[in-house]
Order: C-alpha cells, then structure tokens, then sequence
C-alpha cells in the first residue's frame, strides 16, 4: 500500500503536468493551443483526484486500535465509498464528454 501511496503521489503532481505538456503540444501541431493545453490538464487532474480518492480510501477503511475502529467490517463504510466514487466517476465522465464534445458549426 505504501508503493501504491507513492506512485499516486507522483502521479498527482507530475499528471497535470503532462497532461498540459502533451496537451500544449497537441495544440500546436492542431492550431488550437489553448484549448488542447485545458484538455491536456483537465485529463491530467484526473490523477490528482485519484489520490485524493485513495486517501479517503485509506481512511475510511483505516483500523485503529485505540479505539478498535475497523472501516472494513462497516456495510455504511462501503456503501459511502460505493456513493462517493460511483459520483466522483460519473462527474469525470460527464465533465470529459462535455470538453471534448465535437465542435459544430
């Protein structure tokens, strides 16, 4: 769990980064580099909010013995998390159909 907690870590800073990096390039070659400069740092966040997500993971399901909290044996525990990422995805979902919605006109 520590390498996964590491490697997302990384992956939550440098993600925007290439997202925007690649995105920047894109545009260039394309004409059009503001927008794909936001699209390539709207995709990179995604990394950022997969931390987050895991965090929250991490503690909701956390055991502490002082108290003898075990987040895995709670059905609301998994329902919550069920709730929250199943929202979470479908936000990510809805928010990238929205920015790369063919351009009409």
């Amino acid at each position: 769990m520590a390498t996964l907690s590491r490697i997302l870590l990384a992956l939550a800073f440098l993600g925007p980064l290439l997202g925007l990096a690649v995105g920047a390039a894109r545009g260039v070659l394309r004409g059009g580099l503001m927008a794909s400069s936001g699209r390539g740092l709207a995709v990179g966040l995604i990394a950022t909010v997969a931390f987050g997500l895991w965090r929250l993971l991490l503690y909701l399901t956390r055991y502490d013995p002082a108290t003898g909290y075990v987040g895995l044996h709670r059905v609301s525990v998994l329902a919550l998390c069920l709730v929250i990422f199943a929202a979470v995805g479908a936000m990510i979902g809805v928010g990238l159909r929205l920015l790369f919605k063919p351009q009409t006109g």
